[in-house]
């Protein structure tokens, strides 16, 4: 009932709807280190054929890299623009969801 009255008066707490996008970004960023794969060998004791096998697997690597600084600055930043902002109105977040 609480959230309904928030709703009805246009106001919500900041700190609510930022513990929701830092949920969504801790997602983000588990779901990009789950990908990542151990290599197989065909030797096990083969320290070349690993080394071979993680040089594959650079151009993967170095994506996720770039992925994960450029989601930190978009955390950052969403970190920012809260930090400006004093209220949240119901119906402005209503309309940027359903663009």
């Amino acid at each position: 009932m609480l959230l309904l009255k928030c709703l009805t008066h246009g106001e919500l707490r900041l700190n609510r709807i930022e513990a929701f996008s830092d949920g969504v970004f801790a997602i983000v960023v588990t779901l990009l280190v789950l990908e990542l794969n151990v290599p197989s060998l065909r030797d096990p004791r083969s320290v070349g054929g690993l080394g071979h096998r993680l040089l594959d697997l650079l151009p993967k690597f170095l994506s996720r890299i770039i992925s994960f600084i450029m989601l930190c600055k978009f955390w950052l930043n969403h970190h920012h623009i809260f930090g400006l902002a004093h209220r949240s109105a119901a119906r402005e977040q209503m309309t940027l969801l359903f663009r």
